[in-house]
């Protein structure tokens, strides 16, 4: 067995960089847009860590490994679902919770999932510290909205600044945050999701680093006009074909009714 993702795949040839960059498949890309997405776009010397399916404990690992052995000026962090999780890889597969349609995930179970928003938290806010001791510039983005580290807050989400995500309203566990997410709201805006139906497509990661990248790592104001409305309408329109094809990996087939008094949905400590 190998274990999951890890710093050892740096080529051993970079010695130097100047942006670390880790995430899930919202920040590597998939199949169609790997090397496409919106890291690509940066223009300073980077390494970009992000994997699809990887989880924020194995994020939060590799991103200490790279301040600690390379003179990293700035790190961009895009962390995934708190609840995910990696097991270990065989030589073909990788093993994750999402695997398996049929088996329910811990974010069934509020307490559980709770339980890693406040992991997460704990991830951010060393990251955050280390960064301040070691002069490194740090952005952190969430692909969960706000009101999910408000509610399973440890007492650290006002200690914790440079991230970027929003209030948004709480949906019922048995529709998949994903919904919810980062990803969605704005591909929902902007008509750039992906034929998955979870991610963008090149178009959106191009759209993504203009419009929400590139303005928060130059410390300008992030405009953030979507809505869980607009994700609403934008899977509303989908033929039967097209909404049955996006939804096959996300446990959703039906169009979904999310009621929100949400006018607001930008929030940066």
């Amino acid at each position: 067995m190998k274990l999951p993702h890890s710093l050892f795949k740096i080529d051993p040839s970079i010695k130097n960089f100047h942006t670390y960059i880790d995430g899930c498949s919202f920040t590597s890309g998939m199949p169609g847009t790997f090397g496409k997405a919106w890291p690509s776009f940066i223009t300073e010397s980077k390494v970009n860590m992000a994997d699809p399916g990887k989880d924020n404990f194995t994020i939060f690992n590799d991103t200490m490994y790279a301040i600690n052995n390379y003179p990293v000026q700035r790190i961009i962090i895009y962390w995934t679902y708190p609840e995910r999780f990696w097991l270990p890889i065989n030589e073909n597969n990788r093993i994750t919770n999402w695997s398996n349609k049929n088996i329910q995930p811990c974010f069934t179970l509020d307490k559980v999932f709770f339980d890693y928003v406040k992991m997460n938290l704990n991830f951010m806010y060393a990251l955050q510290e280390l960064c301040k001791v070691k002069n490194i510039e740090y952005f952190f983005i969430t692909t969960a909205p706000y009101y999910v580290y408000e509610q399973g807050d440890n007492g650290l989400t006002d200690k914790i600044d440079k991230v970027v995500n929003w209030p948004g309203p709480y949906l019922n566990n048995n529709y998949h945050i994903w919904v919810n997410s980062l990803q969605m709201l704005f591909g929902g805006y902007y008509n750039c999701v992906d034929i998955d139906g979870m991610h963008l497509n090149s178009e959106g990661h191009k759209l993504f680093y203009d419009n929400y990248i590139n303005p928060f790592i130059n410390n300008n104001e992030v405009d953030e006009p979507w809505s869980s409305q607009s994700t609403i309408k934008w899977i509303d329109k989908l033929s039967s074909t097209d909404k049955n094809e996006a939804f096959k990996n996300a446990r959703i087939k039906d169009s979904i009714l999310i009621n929100t008094t949400t006018d607001y949905i930008y929030e940066q400590h």
